[in-house]
């Protein structure tokens, strides 16, 4: 077991994991849900920003979670994610204020939105981590620095 492993299943038997929100539900942030909520002990995804609820919620069916609670209000989100729901929102302060969420995964593929998003999510004091190639290859440096 490598050492990555040993730490999120600690993570796991202490009841502590790593909460992750992510925007972006196609192919790349589908297979990101998909290993973290049946593959990874030590993580669990909390929360989905979506532009596009109806094909958010069909990307959650289609990997079998129904616990997941559309909201734009911070409380009720805040209220879903304690009682093990996933929020799903189009609210950008909504979902970056989030209290239960750890890290923001960005997945969407756009430049301008996923810039713009990862800003605000620094602005909440989250921590951030791109699978946006296209983002790191023209704007990286900068994201970097901020």
């Amino acid at each position: 077991m490598i050492i990555i492993d040993k730490a999120l299943q600690e993570r796991a038997t202490e009841n502590n994991p790593i909460k992750v929100g992510i925007t972006g539900l196609g192919e790349m942030g589908k297979g990101i849900i998909n290993q973290i909520t049946h593959h990874t002990a030590g993580m669990k995804i909390v929360a989905a920003f979506a532009r596009n609820v109806e094909g958010a919620k069909t990307a959650f069916n289609s990997l079998g979670i129904q616990h997941v609670v559309h909201t734009n209000n911070l409380s009720q989100a805040d209220d879903a994610v304690a009682s093990g729901k996933i929020v799903l929102t189009e609210d950008a302060d909504v979902f970056c204020a989030l209290t239960e969420m750890d890290v923001f995964v960005e997945a969407t593929g756009a430049i301008e939105f996923a810039a713009q998003m990862m800003l605000k999510a620094f602005s909440y004091g989250k921590h951030v981590l791109s699978f946006n190639a296209e983002l790191d290859s023209v704007l990286g440096p900068i994201i970097l620095k901020k």
